[in-house]
């Protein structure tokens, strides 16, 4: 168990993030402290090997629970985790109890069965809500580590043996060993898991602008390239929608960067909302940021972009400073297909962006090729309301 406790400790140390692992090691350390003890059974007082050998143990289970409750992010009771130490130590006092064997067995053999229960129900709820199996292995874990302590429980009550329960009782033996067995292999699948929420959660961080909680610039260039790639693949249009929040400096410069930043989330917070989990958000620096989309035809971006102006436009943000309302200018592009990469995508739709801002901003602005539009064909900029084209740049 002192290894068990040691690997999680190396574990938990470098980032220092998780505290459920830090109790969890702390359970096996605690535990560890009471072998000695119980295994100096006859050479030392009975109250330090039965009362105390058996309080750390169980202290040690209620220590564990608290690391699962923290690793699913849950509030812990201090009195709960105590509560298996305190019955057992209340129990100890009881001169039927503590004279008896077997009804010492059932006393904790019955609390680390119910607190085993109570660590497998909350990994299992945790991996429920989460989706992660490895969670649910933890729980099918002690959910078998639980019921041998309750085998244990009930035939030590029931055959009210004496000592000698590792020569003479078979079934006790095992189900004294099974839940060591198990301690082990439930670590291994522990620190397994958690290596792969740490990466995940430095690959999230690497990818995602730390205010907004959208794409970084760096993550959104990565991943367009590889949508267009597929988009083209499966002779699927990809649009680009550049969005610019309009006078933002003055934002900043009247109300504050606390409420620059919370115009900044809330409004990457609504844009979010309003595309699919398949699309691409990002953004590319400031108020500026970016949309990549898979439509059918060209209007659907800009009926897309049309919403989201209209979105913005109308929302009430609220800051420290009140409630304050923004607009938007975008400008949008579609794929110009093979030859044209997605910079190229990218310059096209900041020329649109740029005739928006010229236009009176809050606006779309289109920049289309080789597509027929009411007014005109060919290259133009064209407003997403009106859909007059303008000399090509």
């Amino acid at each position: 168990m002192f290894l068990v406790g040691m690997a999680l400790l190396v574990v938990w140390w470098p980032s220092r993030s998780e505290p459920g692992l830090l109790y969890w090691a702390v359970s096996f350390f605690v535990r560890v402290s009471a072998l000695p003890l119980m295994m100096a059974r006859g050479q030392i007082a009975d109250r330090l090997s039965i009362d105390l050998g058996g309080g750390l143990l169980l202290a040690g289970l209620g220590l564990g629970w608290v690391g699962t409750r923290l690793i699913a992010r849950r509030k812990v009771s201090i009195l709960i985790a105590a509560a298996p130490m305190a019955i057992w130590f209340l129990a100890c006092q009881v001169p039927v109890i503590y004279t008896d064997t077997g009804n010492r067995v059932f006393v904790f053999s019955t609390l680390t069965a119910l607190y085993s229960f109570a660590i497998a129900f909350e990994f299992w709820r945790d991996a429920v809500l989460s989706g992660h199996r490895l969670k649910k292995g933890l729980a099918a874990l002690f959910i078998v580590s639980g019921s041998a302590h309750a085998v244990r429980a009930v035939y030590g009550l029931v055959t009210n043996f004496q000592e000698g329960l590792f020569e003479r009782h078979d079934i006790m033996a095992v189900s004294v060993f099974v839940p060591l067995v198990l301690v082990v292999i439930g670590t291994l699948i522990a620190m397994a898991m958690y290596r792969e929420e740490h990466l995940d959660t430095l690959q999230y961080d690497a990818s995602h602008d730390p205010l907004t909680n959208v794409l970084n610039r760096r993550a959104f260039f990565s991943r367009a390239e590889g949508m267009l790639r597929e988009g083209r693949q499966d002779g699927v249009t990809v649009a680009l929608l550049m969005l610019d929040l309009d006078h933002f400096k003055t934002v900043n410069d009247s109300h504050g960067h606390l409420a620059g930043d919370q115009v900044l989330k809330q409004v990457c917070a609504r844009v979010t909302g309003m595309i699919r989990r398949t699309d691409l958000f990002g953004r590319l620096g400031g108020e500026e940021f970016a949309a990549l989309l898979r439509v059918v035809a060209p209007d659907d971006a800009m009926l897309v972009a049309e919403k989201i102006r209209k979105a913005v436009r109308s929302m009430a943000i609220g800051t420290e400073e009140g409630d304050l309302s923004v607009t938007v200018s975008i400008g949008v592009a579609e794929d110009a297909g093979e030859g044209h990469g997605f910079r190229d995508m990218m310059r096209r739709a900041d020329s649109a962006l740029y005739a928006a801002k010229l236009g009176g901003r809050d606006s779309v602005c289109g920049y289309f090729e080789g597509q027929a539009h009411p007014a005109s064909a060919g290259i133009g900029l064209v407003p997403a309301v009106e859909r007059v084209s303008v000399p090509e740049k």
